[in-house]
């Protein structure tokens, strides 16, 4: 059984343990090790061959990383917005580059699957990842704007979001069901200013959907992240009558329960990036309440980038205009989702090579 070191997200958030669940499911014969993972997170995928590493072993990579990694077969990062210009780019980066250097050294391959790049502001960052993007085997982004930015190199390609392959079985939606997807802006420096404003449309809203005869389920996508503090920002300020009205789902590493109640909403109100995706993988009209181009980037890809608000124009959101378009706004061009394959096309080729020669 081949062993692949794998570097993720993993602080419970929602989208990041999809692309892991898609990847584990797809290579169950694969022996995977996740790097800088929490104990839990053997937990939440029961069932599959994963290891995590302990303290004592991301110490010794940090100082011996090319005698830890001659254990594994290759690498692989696997996540959304893995290179962002933000406070700890300089470290962040020579982090990646010691991983990174320590497989392709010993001439072991190293995939980037499912990212997107940026947001950035000068050219140095761009330029010290494009140095380090040179040397692995494969990378595959997820809009095309962060393809345009490294499609010089002939190990780049695009594919829609991985999560947009997620298989999952169909249940009947709930009947007169909106949920809602929010988001913290307190920890966002960007948009903290508008987190008032936010959270004014947000109530506003839901109020309307209700008053309309709606009943209204509030999703945390990534607890730690401070989705349920502004679900529960909004809940105190609703009255009994409206509160009899309402449901909220916590992601706490569940990952099937949590789709299950997601899936059976008629609609959606997106902030969470996923949310987005989600709701065109289970057939559900949206509207998407974006923080961040990488939201915009995607819409455009699928050619949904119609209907959708800023959250720094957010104050210009008109409720009774989301509530009519909201409805009937849907993905048309399902290529999409057999495409998201597209992502593992290298990847498969490496594992089923790599057990060709074990045989």
């Amino acid at each position: 059984m081949k062993r692949l070191l794998v570097d993720a997200y993993c602080n419970k958030n929602l989208g990041d343990d999809l692309f892991l669940k898609i990847l584990f499911e797809r290579y169950n014969n694969v022996n995977f090790t996740i790097l800088n993972a929490p104990k839990e997170y053997k937990g939440i995928f029961k069932g599959i061959d994963i290891q995590n590493t302990n303290k004592i072993q991301r110490i010794l990579f940090r100082l011996f990383p090319f005698h830890f990694t001659k254990k594994f077969e290759g690498f692989l990062l696997i996540g959304g917005s893995m290179f962002m210009q933000n406070e700890t780019w300089k470290k962040d980066i020579k982090k990646k580059t010691r991983v990174i250097n320590s497989f392709t050294s010993e001439k072991k391959e190293v995939f980037i699957l499912g990212s997107n790049f940026g947001p950035f502001n000068d050219s140095t960052f761009y330029d010290k990842y494009n140095k380090i993007f040179k040397n692995c085997s494969d990378i595959c982004f997820r809009e095309t704007y962060s393809y345009n930015l490294f499609k010089q190199l002939p190990n780049v390609r695009l594919a829609p979001d991985i999560v947009f392959q997620l298989k999952e079985r169909e249940i009947p939606k709930r009947k007169n069901t909106v949920g809602f997807s929010l988001i913290d802006l307190e920890n966002r420096n960007n948009l903290k200013k508008f987190s008032d404003q936010y959270l004014n449309k947000m109530f506003d809203l839901i109020k309307s959907y209700i008053d309309s005869g709606k009943s209204i389920t509030l999703f945390s996508f990534c607890e730690s992240e401070g989705d349920m503090d502004v679900i529960n920002k909004i809940m105190n300020r609703m009255t009994v009558d409206y509160l009899n009205k309402m449901n909220v789902i916590n992601y706490t590493g569940n990952i099937n329960e949590f789709l299950n109640e997601f899936k059976s909403m008629e609609v959606i109100i997106g902030s969470r990036f996923h949310s987005i995706i989600l709701a065109q993988v289970f057939k559900q009209g949206f509207y998407p309440i974006i923080y961040s181009d990488k939201t915009y980037n995607v819409l455009q890809d699928i050619k949904l980038d119609e209907y959708y608000k800023y959250i720094k124009d957010i104050d210009s959101l008109n409720v009774n205009h989301v509530i009519d378009v909201a409805q009937n706004n849907r993905i048309n061009d399902t290529e999409f989702f057999r495409d998201s394959e597209n992502h593992f096309r290298f990847l498969d080729d490496f594992i089923n090579r790599n057990m060709i020669n074990e045989q």
